[in-house]
């Protein structure tokens, strides 16, 4: 086992073949029991990593491997259960119960590396490994307790681990809560930041979540539009939501900050609007919020969603969504290229196009020209 430890610290490429000898170790000697062979020697060795502080490339080699070879060991626990005998304690929870003892540790470094390594474990387990009820309970108040800790590492460790142990009941649910809080309080943007990747995020929370966008520091204002990007759908945000979103991003102090915000708008809102400018502008309050609708349309076109190779297929009207035939044979009518989120495209566009200097040239053939008034009288009167 030694000689499969050192070389696990020593390179990550051997973590696979060592996995496997390792297995092969343990089905000799499938002993679980602090005072038994296998479990004892692996628990020594992985002890030798939990007094290390500082992020030594060999240390957190050595706790990936560990980690990867508990999950692989849970997931043949997992298989065989039926065939286990019921007081018969698991690979898995005798190593969560000294994870849960190390963490309440004097050291600072015990505590972060007992926490990193829960974190890491919960994270890498599959759907099927099975975890004693007492000891779920007693890991998830450890893990609360360990937020509270004076050291933001180990607080930022204890609320990765607390990812999968959160109820889908926000209001209600102790991991949430202390989420809550950390998110809005906590000194440390690191730990801020953490909160932010790991709450689950619905009606009850999201307030919580979006007063992030004036936070002091850019890392977090950053994670904010990152995080939103992946976990929140556009339509499940009010109108308002978006508008302040839009407004605070694109004109955030820090150029990190805007470009988060503009990839939030045109990878996350625009691909889930079927890449419909005009139908993301649709979700914004445009007739009374026009600058920040005018933003966002800018965006669009600023990173590239309306860009010169699209420009080739499309001409601005198109994109604009309009043509001249439509503009006249719609007159009295309400047609998709006459709402108002089409305006701010088509006006976004004709700006973007008529500033570029290369695109110039193509710019007054496009322009939809207007019905005479005499067309349009009869349809009003």
């Amino acid at each position: 086992m030694e000689a499969l430890f050192d070389k696990a610290q020593r390179n990550a490429a051997t973590h696979a073949k060592a996995l496997d000898a390792m297995l092969v170790l343990y089905s000799k000697h499938a002993e679980v029991e602090e005072d038994m062979p296998f479990f004892g020697q692996f628990i020594d060795m992985f002890n030798r990593a939990l007094i290390v502080f500082k992020r030594e490339p060999a240390v957190e080699r050595t706790i990936d491997f560990c980690v990867q070879f508990v999950a692989r060991v849970a997931d043949s626990e997992a298989e065989t259960a039926e065939d286990q005998a019921s007081s018969e304690i698991s690979f898995l929870n005798a190593f969560l119960k000294h994870l849960i003892a190390a963490s309440k540790a004097k050291d600072k470094a015990v505590r972060f590396r007992s926490c990193q390594a829960v974190c890491k474990l919960l994270n890498a387990l599959s759907e099927d490994a099975e975890i004693d009820d007492e000891i779920w309970d007693d890991l998830q108040r450890s893990m609360l307790t360990r937020t509270q800790d004076k050291i933001p590492v180990v607080r930022v460790h204890a609320i990765g681990a607390l990812g999968r142990l959160q109820d889908q009941n926000t209001a209600e649910c102790p991991v949430v809560q202390a989420y809550i809080s950390l998110l809005t309080c906590d000194s440390s943007p690191d730990v801020r930041r953490a909160a932010l990747t790991q709450i689950l995020i619905d009606e009850y929370t999201v307030d919580f979540v979006l007063s992030r966008a004036r936070d002091r520091k850019d890392a977090v204002r950053k994670c904010l539009y990152e995080t939103l990007t992946v976990k929140v759908d556009v339509a499940s945000l009010q109108i308002e939501q978006r508008n302040m979103l839009v407004r605070t991003g694109l004109t955030d102090r820090a150029p990190e900050v805007v470009k988060a915000c503009s990839n939030m708008i045109c990878r996350g809102w625009y691909e889930s609007c079927n890449k419909d400018a005009v139908e993301v502008l649709d979700l914004m309050d445009v007739e009374t919020a026009v600058k920040d609708s005018d933003m966002l349309a800018q965006a669009l076109l600023k990173t590239g969603t309306h860009n010169k190779e699209n420009y080739k297929q499309h001409s601005p009207a198109k994109a604009a969504g309009i043509s001249n035939q439509e503009h006249v044979d719609n007159v009295g009518t309400q047609p998709r290229s006459f709402c108002l989120g089409a305006a701010v495209n088509r006006r976004a566009l004709y700006k973007y196009y008529r500033l570029s200097s290369s695109l110039a040239r193509h710019f007054r053939p496009t322009v939809p020209f207007p019905p005479p008034p005499s067309y349009c009288l009869p349809s009003l009167l």
